[in-house]
């Protein structure tokens, strides 16, 4: 966990998006974390992150990457959404979020405002991954 923690920051920084995201994703057949819970994936991701490296201003992404490969490393079927919506004040840069789902009830760090989805990874019947 710890060298994903340290590469992904600069595979954000130099990859497009499309190839991070098959970066994250790690084959179907490879499954390193089965068995493990859902609850101990998110704590270890969170403690690794409890004092970011890089990344400071795009905590979301960094950790909504992470969850998302080490939870489909367990062999779970998680999603990973970006949403974005309009500033709250003028002259304001656009808002960005970014979290995973593992279905409807579990999701983790959503939007706290209502927010247009602009990726949602892998989309629908994709069957996810790179496997």
């Amino acid at each position: 966990m710890w060298v994903v923690a340290r590469v992904l920051p600069m595979a954000v920084a130099l990859v497009s998006l499309k190839r991070l995201l098959r970066l994250v994703s790690p084959p179907c057949w490879y499954r390193l974390y089965r068995g493990v819970p859902v609850s101990r994936i998110v704590g270890m991701v969170e403690r690794r992150l409890r004092h970011p490296w890089l990344m400071r201003r795009h905590r979301c992404l960094r950790k909504a990457l992470m969850l998302y490969h080490f939870l489909r490393l367990s062999g779970r079927e998680a999603v990973l959404h970006m949403s974005a919506w309009a500033p709250s004040g003028k002259g304001e840069a656009l808002v960005a979020h970014c979290w995973v789902s593992l279905g409807p009830g579990e999701l983790f760090d959503p939007p706290e405002v209502r927010a247009a989805e602009v990726l949602r990874y892998p989309g629908a019947g994709s069957g996810g991954g790179n496997g």
